[in-house]
């Protein structure tokens, strides 16, 4: 997950992708990783998946803070 955060922070979003989902097969209820999945996947412009994403996230915790944030962007005006 470590790894693929800093792949997106340097734009590198298709090894970031990549690398959140192979954290998710090891450990799939990670939060943190399909969280930035979701976000990785807007940032591609890939709306729904990124929807569909962060919406698994909030079934898991109402309460996340980011992933509320990052729905909120993903869904925009």
């Amino acid at each position: 997950m470590n790894l693929g955060a800093i792949l997106s922070d340097q734009d590198c979003v298709d090894e970031a992708i990549a690398t959140f989902r192979k954290a998710l097969t090891i450990k799939p209820d990670y939060l943190e990783a399909l969280m930035r999945l979701g976000v990785a996947l807007g940032h591609q412009g890939r709306m729904d998946e990124a929807e569909t994403t962060l919406r698994k996230v909030l079934a898991i915790k109402p309460d996340y803070p980011e992933a509320l944030m990052n729905l909120g962007v993903t869904l925009g005006p």
